[in-house]
């Protein structure tokens, strides 16, 4: 009987240790990260942000563009964007569904939109060297999402269905 238990003992530790071995990094290979990221970027993402923590910033390749990602306010997930020559191109902040990170004419002018009641499922605020807006994205029925570009200034520019589609730097958003 001692043995029988020992047995169901040892194939339970097995049985919970296995998994705990498996290869964590599976996830982070789906996404192309440079080995090591050239020093143009590092140099020119120092220029762009200087309090920034470059020791704390992730590196990725998407399409043509290096992008950084790193914490620039709390709890605000952000990417900067640079492009094969290390210039800027571009920042998109993550604000996540609180108002209270955009400005007060944003907020103002949501309000007065039929979504004002909707259920805010995201922020995000994008920075390029011609534009500057914000896009509130809510949730309007169990099959899609509305994304409402404005203007600092208040100004709705665009509403969209949400396709899921990353923007890059050279996208068109209106």
């Amino acid at each position: 009987m001692r043995k029988k238990l020992f047995l169901l003992g040892m194939a339970l530790v097995a049985l919970v240790s296995l998994p705990a071995c498996s290869d964590d990094e599976e996830d982070e290979d789906n996404i192309e990260t440079p080995p090591r990221v050239e020093q143009k970027y590092v140099d020119a993402f120092k220029q762009k942000f200087p309090d920034a923590d470059v020791s704390k910033v992730k590196w990725e390749k998407k399409q043509n563009y290096t992008v950084a990602e790193f914490a620039r306010i709390s709890n605000v997930e952000t990417e900067a964007w640079f492009n094969t020559s290390a210039m800027w191109v571009m920042t998109n902040d993550a604000l996540g569904k609180n108002l209270f990170m955009i400005p007060t004419a944003v907020n103002e002018a949501f309000n007065q939109t039929p979504y004002a009641t909707s259920l805010i499922d995201d922020t995000k605020h994008y920075t390029t060297t011609t534009l500057d807006y914000y896009i509130i994205e809510v949730d309007q029925d169990p099959n899609a999402d509305m994304q409402l570009y404005f203007l600092p200034d208040g100004t709705l520019k665009k509403t969209a269905t949400d396709t899921g589609t990353e923007i890059y730097p050279d996208t068109t958003p209106f």
